[in-house]
């Protein structure tokens, strides 16, 4: 019975790690396709660093799930397009609009991974890579949220 239940058990830690994954894949996904749009010219180096560092996460988060014996997936989810519709309607108001979308969809990771830390850290190397990438989401938001800051002033 126990045994069972560590099985169980696994596979949910390992699936909400891949919730985690697909969550980085979706960004990276926005940010891409952002890279695309004029309107984000100004912002490519910053975007640039922002797709780089989803893509250290998601490798670090493949390597537990791997390590665990789970199925690292590989691609997002549905929730990229959310995360374009925020990137999309913020690009109709202002550049500020823009920023603060951006932030919006860092803040659900940052979000994801609080609860991550607080109720998954159960698997060998998790908590190190939990804790790790909540910092860097934390910090792509304080970046954000400067520059948010600073567009706001320029639309007043």
């Amino acid at each position: 019975m126990f045994t069972t239940q560590k099985k169980i058990d696994h596979k949910f830690l390992i699936d909400d790690l891949n919730d985690l994954v697909q969550l980085h894949y979706d960004l990276v996904a926005s940010y891409e396709s952002a890279l695309g749009d004029a309107s984000f010219a100004a912002m490519t180096p910053q975007i640039n660093q922002f797709i780089v560092a989803h893509r250290a996460q998601i490798g670090a988060l493949v390597d537990v799930i791997k390590l665990n014996r789970g199925q690292p997936k590989s691609t997002g989810d549905m929730a990229e397009i959310t995360i374009k519709l925020r990137l999309a309607a913020g690009k109709l108001f202002s550049e500020s609009g823009i920023y603060a979308a951006m932030k919006a969809n860092e803040e659900k990771l940052m979000l994801e991974y609080e609860r991550a830390v607080n109720s998954l850290v159960a698997l060998p190397g998790m908590e190190a890579v939990l804790t790790g990438n909540y910092e860097a989401a934390r910090y792509r938001i304080m970046i954000l949220d400067s520059l948010l800051k600073c567009a706001k002033a320029m639309d007043d």
